[in-house]
């Protein structure tokens, strides 16, 4: 069975952002390797299928790119570690992570960490900030809390209302920083902010930071959680405290949180050697990095193992 194609629709649901369209050329390179496969089912593209019911999938491949660099894609049975935005799958939980730990039992690529930061930055328009720009934010530089915001006045909303509690009750500083990938919609979300702060929703501790990236402002930051964004993960590279409160693909590392309120504080850093063990294990068996030369060979051998009934641990440990 062939593949069809998702690129198309892909653009037109993401025309507005600017970033991502920028980046569909991937997409459609990878879709046009898929297409020459052949499959006992045809994969699909993460956008096509039903949060609310993964059993009709699970024998399915599932893809999807950016985890976290655009040019990393993934593609699992049943849709396992693949990266979903906004609440995921079931009520909010994020990614399906059955937290298998395979990461445990693989060796260290010691090049790793090194290359996860150079492929980490979103190419945008939007300038890196310096930490004198701060200043206006932070009483003259004092330290601050970041909490990356994609859909804060919609499926997001539970999460960013616990962290404007969190910067509340704690009386933190707290830069509410617009998701890199979402800076056309600056003004609305402006608007919006401020009519909170009209409410006294927004407390004097928590500042809206927009038209700046927001992976230059993790350095001066002393702790990063967001509901699923890969800022987080930017940010647990840099060996920052950091955390989700949703499941993603690298929460067997990265802490989550159910409460800023209650769990901010306890955030530590993930360990280095655990992190440089898990990033080896999820670049070198999970990814499929159209950066390397060798991606399509990699990508055949999971359709492969797949065809002939191979599971998750089949395909990746």
């Amino acid at each position: 069975m062939k593949l069809a194609p998702h690129y198309e629709e892909w653009v037109r649901i993401r025309k507005d952002s600017n970033p991502k369209i920028e980046k569909a050329k991937y997409l459609k390179e990878f879709e046009d390797a898929l297409s020459e496969l052949d499959f006992k089912l045809p994969p699909k593209h993460i956008d096509l299928i039903n949060n609310s019911n993964l059993n009709y999938v699970q024998n399915t491949l599932i893809y999807s790119e950016g985890s976290p660099a655009f040019h990393h894609f993934n593609i699992s049975p049943g849709a396992e570690l693949i990266h979903k935005a906004g609440r995921g799958f079931g009520p909010g939980i994020g990614c399906l992570n059955r937290f298998r730990n395979l990461w445990k039992w693989h060796d260290i690529d010691s090049n790793i960490l090194d290359q996860y930061k150079n492929d980490k930055k979103w190419d945008t328009d939007l300038e890196d900030v310096k930490a004198k720009e701060l200043n206006e934010f932070t009483s003259n530089g004092n330290e601050f809390d970041l909490f990356p915001m994609q859909f804060f006045d919609s499926v997001d909303m539970p999460e960013t209302s616990d962290a404007l509690r969190c910067a509340l009750k704690k009386n933190r500083t707290t830069l509410f920083v617009l998701h890199p990938t979402t800076h056309e919609d600056n003004e609305k979300f402006a608007k919006i902010w401020d009519h909170l702060t009209e409410l006294l929703i927004v407390p004097p501790s928590a500042k809206l930071v927009y038209g700046r990236d927001t992976n230059s402002i993790i350095k001066y930051s002393r702790v990063v959680y967001s509901a699923n964004s890969a800022v987080s993960f930017n940010a647990m590279l840099e060996g920052k405290p950091a955390a989700t409160y949703r499941i993603t693909p690298w929460s067997e590392v990265l802490p989550l949180i159910d409460s800023a309120m209650h769990d901010l504080e306890k955030i530590k850093p993930v360990p280095e050697e655990d992190l440089k063990r898990f990033l080896s294990w999820y670049y070198n068996k999970f990814t499929l990095d159209l950066h390397s030369s060798d991606w399509k060979t990699k990508l055949e051998k999971i359709v492969e193992k797949s065809n002939n009934g191979k599971g998750f641990e089949g395909l990746f440990a």
